[in-house]
């Protein structure tokens, strides 16, 4: 048997060896394999009936490797845990974002200094800040969830049954009676001006004749990156502007020393471009807040707080169509397409394809969402026509999570 192997050891050698060698590599090569499957474009999840492709599942992970590299923001230790499948992420960002959680304006949730240590940690990138803004709707919302009453389907169902159960009911026939006389005109008139600004629901009355509100809106979005490529595009970003910004530093930012000898690193280009983008978002900001000023500063008011309208407002008032071309001749670019809805309720606009997740930044206070400013439409009156001030919105321009300009106008209220 030993002559036999020292003779046969060489084909021996040849076919063990491939074996193990193939033994070896196949945990390997299946685990890049499926990397391969789900780095493709297919489908990887839906959410109803809406796809969720593998890009997205991509995208995710992407951002879990950020909010890792910089520590969670402290809520690792929570009860909420350090998040690792990107499923799980998905859920949490996509129920913060329906809800209203999610402002995608990091000036509001940090202070310069952190958010320089955060980028610092993990690089300035709309990743990065895309990341950090779903972390601060998924922390909102479960600060909105700790502070709200905890009532289970489980505790609901043992309250309800623990009631029904000790109710004594018992069957009884009433004779019909008389209704009475038919209401008088006068009577009727009088019962419609009691209950005619009364809502259904109202806990006193339990009856009333007034409707929901309801709002017509127009509005038009300027992506993120069109207001970059504007922002790339200006004198603002030209070869002296960026090496003195890498000169100066004026932020702080943890640039490399100043070295004319060789190119200028990408952070010191991509900190410049942020600024500048946030300029250009500022000055169209007051461009069209001073427009939309222009247009209601000889307008009364009421003692009510209300703007008194002219009959002829619906003709002499900025059309959303005017406030597009102004923002394309102000950063030039290609004026952005104006999108309308019809009169509903203002809660329907959460269930609307296409309507704007987006937020604005007060002077003071939290971040008016697009939903506030709805709310904000109520009690239109056709005779005076009157408008609500809404002296506590600090302008008409919105940001999406993205970064983008949303603006809109309401033509219709009731």
């Amino acid at each position: 048997m030993l002559r036999l192997l020292r003779r046969r050891q060489g084909i021996l050698l040849a076919v063990f060896g491939t074996v193990l060698m193939i033994l070896m590599l196949a945990d390997q090569s299946i685990y890049g394999l499926v990397g391969r499957l789900f780095s493709g474009s297919g489908t990887w999840a839906t959410i109803g009936e809406r796809p969720i492709s593998s890009e997205t599942r991509g995208q995710l992970a992407r951002e879990l490797e950020v909010l890792d590299r910089v520590g969670w923001m402290g809520i690792g230790a929570g009860p909420l845990g350090v998040i690792e499948d990107p499923a799980h992420w998905l859920l949490l960002t996509e129920m913060a974002r329906n809800a209203g959680f999610t402002t995608g304006s990091l000036a509001t949730e940090m202070q310069e200094a952190e958010l320089a240590q955060v980028y610092t940690a993990a690089g300035r990138t709309p990743e990065v800040d895309r990341a950090l803004s779903n972390l601060f709707g998924v922390i909102r919302m479960f600060g909105a969830m700790a502070n709200s009453p905890t009532l289970s389907d489980r505790r609901l169902i043992r309250d309800a049954s623990s009631i029904f159960g000790g109710a004594d009911c018992r069957l009884m026939v009433l004779e019909a009676q008389a209704t009475g006389n038919e209401p008088t005109e006068e009577a009727i008139a009088t019962h419609f001006d009691t209950y005619r600004d009364v809502e259904p629901s109202d806990p006193e009355q339990a009856f009333g004749y007034r409707l929901p509100d309801r709002v017509a809106v127009d509005w038009f979005t300027l992506p993120a990156n069109v207001i970059e490529d504007a922002a790339r595009g200006s004198e603002a970003m030209d070869t002296i502007a960026i090496l003195k910004h890498w000169k100066t530093n004026p932020r702080g930012r943890a640039f490399p020393a100043y070295d004319a000898s060789i190119e200028v690193p990408e952070v010191v280009i991509d900190d410049l471009l942020a600024i500048e983008t946030d300029a250009l978002f500022d000055r169209v900001d007051r461009r069209l807040s001073s427009t939309l000023l222009e247009a209601r500063r000889d307008l009364k008011t009421t003692p009510e707080g209300a703007f008194k309208l002219p009959e002829n407002w619906s003709q002499t008032r900025p059309s959303l169509s005017d406030l597009a071309g102004l923002v394309a001749q102000e950063i030039s670019v290609d004026a952005p397409e104006v999108e309308s809805a019809e009169l509903q309720a203002v809660l329907d606009y959460g269930d609307l394809p296409g309507f704007p997740i987006a937020a604005t930044t007060p002077a003071f206070g939290q971040p008016k969402t697009t939903r506030d400013y709805l709310n904000g439409l109520r009690d239109y009156e056709l005779s005076p026509l009157t408008l609500p001030a809404r002296s506590q919105m600090h302008s008409l321009v919105f940001r999406d999570p993205a970064g983008g300009l949303v603006v809109m106008l309401p033509p219709q209220a009731d």
